[in-house]
């Protein structure tokens, strides 16, 4: 997609009045410390200073992104928030109708830092804590602090993947500031539209999560029952050693696709993934056991990585902010631990579901006190998924 960038409509001044106005702009770009003229890549840093400029972005906000460190992402700032009120966080406690200590409590929840005395908190913020004071009234705080943390964790994954998709596919390296500001912008501009993508993902997973955990919106203090699974990457730490930085990242980003892919087409849902491990859930054992069979398949045929071992149990979870909790899980996860390359074991209430399986006799796992009998429903170098019976 190609993202036309306007500049500044021209002002219509002469030659001897543009020359006035550049050297104005240096001396103004050299008083915020953004530019040195006796630099020996001066000519070019001028050059990015002016394309940033007459594209928009004050010389505050490029004053800020170097003040971070960054130069560019005052570029980036600008796109996102353009001229707006800046306040500080009794003023917004104020205009939303919270104390202050409420508030930062609930920045804390989002993960947002606190911003002491400053006036750091765009005038927008004050919708967002409008409407959490009215949750607080009807679920109470402790409630809404949790799916605060959710909405937090959600935004900052989004906001390191897109930033990390922009590194990753920036052609120009730091050859020529200015021509990685034209870049930038470009970027900046998608960026843009990223909200716009999460609320329209929203508003199409309401009625798939909706489908998953219907019973528990009804009973939200009792467990449930459904089926975990675990996929989890055999000898990560090897790969590291192995690979280089670059096809590590490669290999961990073609993990999360392929089991992304897997949940999709079984049905089971992509609770997390959790460094070099995948968790599903789903209330159908044969969805979440295609999902995991078909994971560990797909990673055991991928060169870049060792292998994989997956890990099922049926039983009581209790969905929350976004995830599952209890005794299902746990065993799950350590069901998956004592699985070896390719293989995918299950526990017996799984099994019986799937109504496949080999018995392998019964393992003692850590955190329980009696040995659960184990049943293998995949080997190394069998057809994707489990099978199961029609």
């Amino acid at each position: 997609m190609q993202v036309m960038v306007p500049a500044r409509p021209g002002l219509g001044m002469e030659p001897s009045e543009e020359d006035d106005t550049g050297r104005q702009d240096e001396r103004a770009f050299e008083e915020a410390g953004l530019y040195d003229p006796a630099s020996p890549t001066a000519a070019d840093r001028l050059a990015a200073l002016r394309y940033m400029i007459d594209h928009g972005t004050s010389i505050a906000y490029l004053k800020a992104g170097n003040d971070r460190g960054r130069l560019f992402a005052g570029q980036t700032m600008s796109v996102l928030w353009g001229d707006i009120e800046w306040l500080t966080l009794g003023e917004v406690a104020d205009r939303a109708g919270l104390d202050e200590d409420t508030l930062r409590r609930l920045r804390r929840a989002c993960g947002l830092p606190d911003p002491g005395g400053e006036r750091s908190c765009p005038a927008v913020e004050v919708e967002l804590w409008q409407a959490a004071a009215a949750a607080i009234a009807l679920v109470g705080e402790e409630s809404l602090s949790g799916f605060m943390r959710s909405l937090g964790a959600a935004a900052s994954a989004s906001a390191e993947a897109t930033l990390a998709l922009a590194r990753d596919a920036n052609p120009l390296s730091w050859q020529s500031e200015a021509a990685y500001a034209e870049w930038a912008l470009r970027g900046a501009r998608l960026i843009e539209q990223i909200p716009r993508a999460l609320d329209l993902l929203f508003r199409l997973h309401v009625p798939l999560a909706g489908d998953q955990i219907l019973r528990y919106a009804e009973a939200p203090q009792e467990f449930t029952e459904f089926t975990v699974g675990f996929v989890d990457l055999v000898d990560s730490t090897s790969v590291v050693e192995r690979r280089g930085p670059q096809e590590v990242v490669r290999a961990m980003a073609d993990f999360a696709r392929l089991a992304s892919t897997s949940a999709v087409s079984s049905g089971a849902r992509l609770v997390k993934l959790i460094g070099d491990e995948a968790m599903f859930a789903h209330r159908d054992p044969v969805c979440v056991a295609r999902t995991v069979g078909e994971l560990v398949a797909a990673v055991e045929d991928y060169a870049l990585l060792r292998g994989a071992r997956g890990g099922m149990a049926t039983g009581a979870v209790m969905p929350a902010q976004g995830d599952y909790f209890g005794p299902a899980v746990n065993l799950a996860a350590r069901i998956t631990r004592e699985g070896g390359f390719g293989e995918v074991l299950c526990d017996t209430a799984t099994a019986a579901a799937l109504g496949s399986g080999e018995e392998i006799g019964a393992r003692r796992l850590r955190g329980f006190a009696d040995p659960f009998p184990l049943v293998r429903v995949q080997g190394p170098g069998a057809e994707p998924g489990p099978h199961i019976p029609d």
